[in-house]
């Protein structure tokens, strides 16, 4: 559950009132029911009054993902047509709208920058407008360094690799066995089939050895995904490697 800081009421002469005027904390944090006790006011006059809570910042941190967090109080019980969360970068960045549901929103927010400063804010939209709540900001974790020969690879099916530094060269240590390319896209399995046109990946006709010692096999064009050759030295094509990684040419 979403950590509530602060809670209590608000009241204005006039309708929708806000934090920003007269309000007034309870005693108590937490969850539950509250009530509030508070004087000065004019007699034979109507006040508007409405429930309010700000809540814990962001939780859930990782290099590419956040959860934010945020209440809504309706009281009134008034027809709410949107809510959510309003994210951005901080520093240049403009505002994106993702909605949620309930009293209690909670919202997990992915493909963020590792070591990225975010801003965001909780918004309730009604028949009298769109109101937000306090801006609230966080930081994505670092990402961790890599050092050839301790650090690993993953592929997108999530084989890890282990690295081996020779010479300036950082190289894997095991044959490739993904089916998928890092974007996602499939390699279709050969099979009886070859051809150098369509991509495939095939398996060794030998069962004695585990997929892990033996990888699959590519054909060219699984292997360069339709990239035409390089001599360039990185040859500077991804082809069927996980991010980071290229397909290597003879000079390398």
């Amino acid at each position: 559950a979403v950590a509530v800081t602060k809670r209590g009421i608000c009241w204005s002469t006039t309708q929708n009132p806000t934090i920003q005027g007269n309000h007034k904390a309870a005693a108590e944090a937490g969850a539950g029911q509250f009530t509030v006790d508070f004087g000065g006011l004019t007699a034979n006059t109507t006040y508007y009054v409405r429930a309010y809570a700000t809540t814990s910042p962001a939780t859930n941190l990782t290099q590419t993902s956040a959860t934010l967090n945020g209440t809504v109080s309706n009281p009134d019980n008034v027809a709410v047509t949107a809510r959510g969360f309003e994210w951005k970068a901080t520093t240049g960045g403009t505002y994106t709208a993702v909605n949620a549901t309930g009293e209690t929103m909670i919202y997990s927010l992915t493909g963020l920058t590792a070591n990225t400063s975010y801003t965001y804010r909780a918004f309730v939209t009604t028949a009298s407008g769109t109101r937000y709540g306090d801006e609230e900001t966080f930081t994505t974790a670092s990402a961790p360094v890599f050092t050839c020969g301790t650090s690993t690879v993953k592929d997108y099916d999530g084989h890890t690799y282990n690295t081996v530094q020779i010479g300036n060269q950082c190289w894997m240590k095991e044959n490739m066995r993904t089916t998928h390319y890092a974007d996602g896209t499939p390699v279709p399995t050969g099979g009886s089939n070859k051809s150098s046109t369509a991509s495939y990946y095939y398996n060794y006709s030998s069962s004695s050895i585990s997929l892990g010692q033996r990888g699959y096999l590519y054909n060219w064009s699984a292997a360069m995904r339709g990239t035409a050759s390089s001599a360039a030295s990185p040859s500077g094509v991804q082809g069927i490697c996980p991010n980071g990684w290229h397909v290597l040419i003879d000079a390398e």
